[in-house]
């Protein structure tokens, strides 16, 4: 199966498919430690810290994981595409999808905090600092959001560059 994509940290390799799972891999051994199931279509994105593991999947969800257990911990759901691109900082993580959005959620409760909608393409990258958030899509444009100044329904645009 296609390999779509791959996280590395502290000997432990994390690997997405378009067989709908994730696999843990020792990377000193190359072994298996665990294969995660639970998504309905093929994963597109992952991240990793410590010992957790997002993925987002064209089945329109996000699973965070525990690592050393395989466990699914929550199921996010909100996205109405596949969720093409992530970026984990401490307990947050943004996603961007299909769909033209990014989402904000809070990994330890569930919840999305906010939904962005400042695209008007597929979400294709996104990184996040704890303070910007930069996404690019397929509408040719790099966004530039200042996250301290989030509300329930706004955010502040920094930036648009394309």
């Amino acid at each position: 199966h296609v390999i779509t994509c791959l996280q590395f940290s502290n000997n432990k390799i994390v690997s997405g498919s378009d067989d709908n799972t994730l696999k843990v891999w020792n990377a000193s051994t190359g072994r298996c430690l665990r294969t995660l199931v639970g998504h309905t279509g093929g994963v597109w994105s992952s991240q990793m810290e410590g010992n957790t593991i997002i993925s987002g999947s064209t089945d329109r969800s996000l699973k965070v994981w525990n690592a050393e257990t395989g466990e699914c911990v929550h199921t996010l759901y909100g996205h109405t595409s596949t969720v093409r691109c992530m970026h984990l900082h401490n307990n947050l993580v943004f996603s961007g999808s299909r769909d033209a959005t990014l989402r904000m959620w809070d990994i330890s409760s569930g919840e999305c905090l906010h939904v962005l909608m400042g695209h008007v393409a597929a979400v294709r990258c996104v990184q996040y600092d704890g303070r910007l958030v930069v996404s690019g899509a397929y509408d040719y444009m790099v966004k530039v959001m200042n996250t301290i100044f989030l509300t329930r329904n706004n955010f502040n645009l920094v930036e648009t560059v394309g």
